[in-house]
């Protein structure tokens, strides 16, 4: 079951995070004022794990926006 929506900031903006069960992941539906794009994690050849959009896009945004996502899910 997908845990409730939070809020991050990044650069200046605020983003809405809505956690998803997809296909038995979790995915991430973010919402800022002009877009909606969704992060979820990989794993890359060398077994590190990685944040990416569907369908990928900006790699190191995806990076960013997930360290703050991270950085939520981690707080007690």
């Amino acid at each position: 079951m997908a845990s409730q929506q939070f809020k991050v900031d990044w650069n200046g903006r605020q983003i809405t995070i809505q956690p998803l069960s997809h296909q038995g992941s979790m995915v991430y539906k973010c919402i800022m004022q002009e877009q909606i794009l969704v992060l979820t994690t990989g794993v890359g050849a060398n077994g590190q794990n990685f944040w990416t959009f569907l369908p990928p896009k900006d790699a190191k945004t995806a990076k960013e926006i997930g360290k703050l996502i991270d950085d939520h899910l981690s707080k007690p």
